[in-house]
């Protein structure tokens, strides 16, 4: 089963909004409670995702027991309970460290001048928008067929008002044109470079010395766009988070690809139980 084929396990918008008082209300602890539960529940009654979470342990050399599976379980559920966080205005910027991203980066965005920044479900991406959004506007480019619900809710919440939201399914001339305008004041493009696209062609690459499909389309944008490309995640870490970019070094698509599967290969490494594809990921 692909991602696009994933259907969504939501409790419902209402239930989310009433976390969302709960947290509001009492703090992030009893929400992380409600999220352990959340956990336990998935956990028991989606085998499909057991046997996805699995298979991926055993790739990377980590015992796929039952305990090591509810932790992949666990550590997804704390990372939405971090997006609320987000998404609500309430993110701490101290708890996230930024050693490990590079200098461009900062004197892109300080210049006010555009770029692409590819990210992978590793870690939490939502996060290092705490440290852009709020000075610089962003085009997300992504799926509006999937978690609908979930993101409808982050979208009712969210305090921003720099964010373009671009559907990756009516990606066309058009939609290069009038990024290439955003970018050219400044924006930053942020688009997932893991995730296949069901009609576009895919790059065959390997991660963690499996192959797996890259969406050939992500990396062709972001050769369209002539600008230049960050491969940029966020880990959990004991503190907050780590933010972690890189300026990709290659400009052609394919290049760039087999450049950004050693980054994501790099990045699960580090941190084995925030890899969050509960999908069929590697061939």
């Amino acid at each position: 089963m692909k991602w696009y084929d994933v259907k969504e396990r939501s409790a419902g918008e209402k239930r989310l909004i009433l976390t969302y008082y709960i947290y509001k209300l009492f703090g992030k602890f009893p929400v992380k409670i409600i999220a352990f539960f959340v956990a336990v529940g998935t956990f028991f009654s989606s085998k499909d995702l057991r046997e996805y979470s699995k298979k991926y342990l055993s790739v990377i050399g980590v015992k796929p027991n039952n305990c090591n599976v509810f932790r992949h379980f666990l550590s997804y559920a704390l990372s939405l309970v971090d997006k609320i966080e987000v998404f609500g205005g309430n993110f701490d910027k101290k708890k996230i460290a930024t050693e490990n991203v590079c200098e461009d980066f900062w004197r892109y965005r300080e210049e006010n001048k555009g770029a692409v920044c590819i990210f992978s479900h590793v870690g939490n991406i939502d996060v290092a928008r705490v440290l852009i959004e709020n000075e610089q506007k962003i085009s997300i480019v992504l799926s509006l067929e999937q978690a609908k619900i979930f993101r409808n809710f982050l979208c009712k919440i969210s305090s921003s008002k720099n964010i373009n939201l671009v559907p990756v399914e009516q990606i066309g001339v058009e939609t290069v044109i009038d990024l290439k305008d955003r970018t050219e004041k400044g924006e930053f493009v942020f688009i997932a470079g893991d995730r296949t696209s069901k009609n576009n062609r895919n790059v065959e690459v390997e991660v963690c010395s499996f192959k797996v499909d890259f969406p050939l389309g992500t990396f062709k944008l972001a050769e369209l766009l002539e600008l230049p490309v960050f491969f940029i995640s966020c880990l959990k870490s004991k503190i907050g988070y780590d933010m972690i970019v890189k300026r990709a070094k290659n400009t052609s698509s394919k290049q760039m690809a087999v450049e950004f599967s050693d980054f994501v290969t790099e990045q699960i490494k580090q941190a084995h139980f925030q890899f969050y594809h509960f999908c069929e990921f590697f061939k």
